[in-house]
């Protein structure tokens, strides 16, 4: 398989587990399509770890959040950041960071959320996807309020998004 297609495919998964979680006639179907894709990431993954494991967890972490295992879920956000992060893949960095992000505010924690979007803004524009950045931006002003966004987003951003990880379990669960 080409690179573009597979990277067409991985899309494709976040796609079905994502229409899994808001269309119940077409659940099943999806869910279906989602794990045949995790399953293809997961085989990529152990051939090239550096290319394909921050893929790997982030459709994990999908397909958790899909399923309510909070935890679960939880855990393979943050993994798949930072195994982007690890691996220069800062677009991928800022997609698991937006996903993570909505997934804690669908939880009721905001705090993180907001450290999740706002390090989402800073790699898409470090990435030089500015239009994306402004979406995530007009997003959490929308859900925030506009004042969140005199907070600058920087790098600095990347170090607030797990000191909390333990607290997690004592915290409201989607």
């Amino acid at each position: 398989l080409r690179p573009g297609t597979l990277f067409g495919i991985f899309f494709e998964g976040l796609a079905c587990f994502q229409l899994a979680r808001t269309n119940n006639g077409e659940r099943s179907k999806r869910m279906e399509k989602g794990e045949m894709v995790l399953a293809k990431m997961k085989l990529l993954s152990q051939h090239s770890s550096w290319n394909w494991e921050n893929k790997m967890l982030l459709l994990e972490a999908e397909k958790m959040h899909t399923l309510g295992d909070f935890d679960g879920a939880a855990s393979f956000y943050e993994k798949s950041i930072q195994s982007a992060r690890e691996h220069k893949f800062i677009h991928e960095e800022a997609i698991a960071s937006e996903l993570a992000g909505i997934f804690f505010l669908e939880g009721g924690l905001r705090e993180k959320s907001l450290h999740l979007f706002l390090h989402s803004i800073w790699s898409y524009k470090t990435w030089g996807a500015l239009a994306v950045a402004k979406r995530v931006e007009t997003f959490i002003v929308g859900k925030y309020g506009s004042v969140v966004m005199q907070v600058v987003p920087s790098q600095d951003t990347f170090d607030r998004l797990f000191e909390s990880s333990e607290d997690n379990s004592t915290k409201k669960r989607p």
